[in-house]
């Protein structure tokens, strides 16, 4: 890792998050955030909440139901692009059957729109649902919502 101070660029966050997507994904490439900014500009266009460290937190505070945090939980340990069965699987139900988790859904939609304050907000996109079985569905979240439940759940 370089030290030298004087190799540095610093980007004030605020100026980071005001430019364009393409100019975000480019600078967090180059800064070794290849994951981050990947799926930050590919879900731009679905209007994924992007949460910030403090609005994850925000975001975990009780009450919370055990199987919305169980959720979360299997996401972040999850990549920002994940399947179904993957998902599935970390919680330990049979693809074909949330089971328990069934209202989980509501709740993270809720739960969204009330720590960013926008009635729209949504944090997963189901993009191919429609198209293709339980086994190869993807759930979508914002790259920098992803890594923001990562750091506060504190998963390496």
């Amino acid at each position: 890792m370089n030290t030298d101070l004087s190799a540095s660029i610093c980007i004030p966050a605020a100026l980071l998050k005001s430019a364009p997507a393409q100019v975000r994904a480019w600078v967090l490439k180059s800064a070794g955030f290849d994951a981050i900014a990947d799926s930050s500009t590919e879900n731009s266009d679905l209007g994924l909440a992007r949460l910030s460290d403090a609005q994850a937190r925000r975001f975990l505070v009780p009450p919370m139901k055990d199987t919305t945090r169980a959720v979360i939980q299997a996401l972040a340990e999850l990549t920002p692009r994940c399947r179904w069965a993957d998902l599935m699987d970390k919680l330990g139900q049979p693809i074909d059957d949330a089971g328990p988790y069934v209202h989980a859904w509501t709740g993270l939609t809720k739960r969204t729109r009330t720590v960013t304050g926008d009635p729209e907000a949504v944090l997963l996109a189901f993009p191919n649902w429609e198209s293709v079985d339980c086994d190869t569905a993807e759930i979508l979240m914002d790259g920098q919502t992803h890594a923001a439940f990562r750091r506060v759940l504190e998963i390496a």
